[in-house]
């Protein structure tokens, strides 16, 4: 049994998570912003919202046949939406990259860290000149259905 958007089971528990559609910006138009809500409250019309319309509904992706039509396939696998999405990563980090050097760290973007357990490829390293030994790192994931939205805003 498919269900497509069981991560927002619990989404009003999570402010941070829906703060981007909760206070929208003027760069929303009119349409954006009926969108934007659509895909937080799981009304973006796919094949497998259509199904549960319609039993007769074809449930597969119309550019990936063999993958179900899901908000999920659209936002993370859809070939339509991959390029853009990748595209619109970089900018981020690019943007943050700037900024982090702006006032005064060093900066590696998608570096590859050789491990015991294989390669790594964090998003982002940065240090400040003056404490070199200390390091973080910014790696952006996307969490899957199964995983409670809360769990990534806890501290350890």
């Amino acid at each position: 049994m498919l269900v497509d958007g069981k991560g927002l089971l619990s989404h009003r528990n999570v402010s941070e998570a829906h703060r981007w559609a909760r206070e929208p910006t003027r760069i929303l138009s009119g349409r954006d912003y009926i969108r934007v809500h659509d895909i937080r409250y799981n009304l973006f019309l796919t094949g497998q919202l259509k199904y549960r319309m319609c039993y007769q509904a074809n449930i597969f992706c119309p550019v990936c046949p063999d993958r179900c039509h899901t908000i999920r396939h659209i936002l993370q696998v859809y070939l339509r939406t991959h390029r853009p999405r990748v595209q619109r990563h970089n900018m981020i980090f690019k943007i943050l990259q700037a900024k982090l050097a702006e006032v005064g760290f060093d900066v590696l973007w998608k570096s590859h860290i050789r491990s015991k357990g294989g390669l790594l490829k964090p998003d982002l390293i940065y240090w400040h000149k003056d404490t070199p030994d200390t390091a973080r790192i910014i790696d952006v994931s996307i969490i899957s259905d199964n995983v409670h939205l809360a769990v990534p805003y806890r501290r350890t």
